[in-house]
């Protein structure tokens, strides 16, 4: 709170919002209020922090997520052909082979 002349005003920290009674401040859900969070948004005490769905990552901004081409980064574990696709990706073979 803040002494003022003849009284005195409280205020919140960052990510706090002051409730009815002028004095308690309690964490603001900013999920709520529908954050730049592009996929998954967490709230945390006095702050919120944003995640992404399996096959994403969150981009440098930490708001975006990019989708993560396993094909291309060599991390699908596919023994012939790999197809990458939003989110996931698949394997399949070469003509005259089958997935066994």
């Amino acid at each position: 709170c803040i002494n003022t002349l003849g009284s005195y005003q409280c205020m919140c920290s960052d990510g706090y919002t002051l409730d009815l009674d002028n004095h308690t401040c309690y964490d603001h859900d900013e999920c709520l209020d529908k954050t730049e969070c592009e996929q998954v948004c967490h709230n945390s005490n006095g702050t919120f922090y944003c995640s992404c769905y399996n096959g994403y990552r969150l981009a440098l901004n930490n708001r975006t997520c990019d989708e993560i081409d396993e094909c291309l980064e060599n991390i699908s574990g596919c023994n012939q052909l790999c197809v990458n696709t939003k989110g996931n990706y698949y394997c399949t073979c070469y003509n005259g082979f089958e997935i066994g």
